[in-house]
């Protein structure tokens, strides 16, 4: 086993407060409908996640950080905005539930695949998965009741995003990850600003 120090880390875009405040409403809205199988993300964590890293040596944030400049450098502000509510992999049995972000994704989808690209020689995989801009709102543990997710789904259908929901993105963010039995709690570790 190695001496080095590790740090569970991901690379994010931050939300204004104001539009993590109007998530956590839509949050509280769901919420109305009791369920001890559904684990709520608190207001402070909600973000859009670009990449996933895992447990890395702190000795390589400095390059994880220098990679993002890189990328970060040739994207200009990205304009987005909250669409509306679904889930992963369907409202029928959902697993993951979140609110998706239309705008300016496709620029979105260029640098989430930049970054991809820029990790592989830091010895990070690639991505299976196509991306999908969407702000995780809740977990759905899979011994959840049929009835649970059938109630679920119905709410997502029926609740609505209010318009205005709109922001910039100037930068994205190195996170850092600490699990606990209360939930993850998330931390900057470093920047990279947009078109700098």
């Amino acid at each position: 086993m190695s001496d080095k120090q590790y740090v569970r880390a991901f690379i994010a875009i931050e939300l204004p407060p104001s539009i993590r405040r109007s998530l956590w409403d839509i949050e509280r809205t769901l919420q109305s409908r009791p369920s001890r199988s559904i684990k709520w993300v608190p207001e402070g964590n909600i973000h859009l996640t670009l990449k996933f890293l895992g447990d890395v040596p702190v000795s390589q944030t400095p390059d994880i950080t220098a990679a993002m400049d890189r990328v970060a450098c040739k994207v200009q502000p990205v304009h987005l905005h909250v669409t509306g509510l679904g889930a992963f992999p369907g409202r029928a049995r959902p697993r993951v539930i979140w609110a998706g972000l239309g705008g300016d994704t496709e620029t979105l989808a260029t640098m989430a695949a930049g970054i991809d690209v820029a990790l592989l020689e830091l010895g990070f995989s690639r991505e299976t998965r196509p991306f999908t801009p969407h702000l995780t709102l809740a977990r759905v543990r899979p011994e959840a009741p049929a009835s649970e997710i059938s109630t679920m789904g119905e709410a997502l259908a029926s609740t609505r995003i209010p318009e205005g929901l709109a922001f910039i993105a100037d930068g994205v963010t190195l996170m850092k990850s600490v699990l606990s039995p209360e939930g993850a709690s998330y931390s900057r570790l470093a920047t990279a600003s947009f078109g700098s």
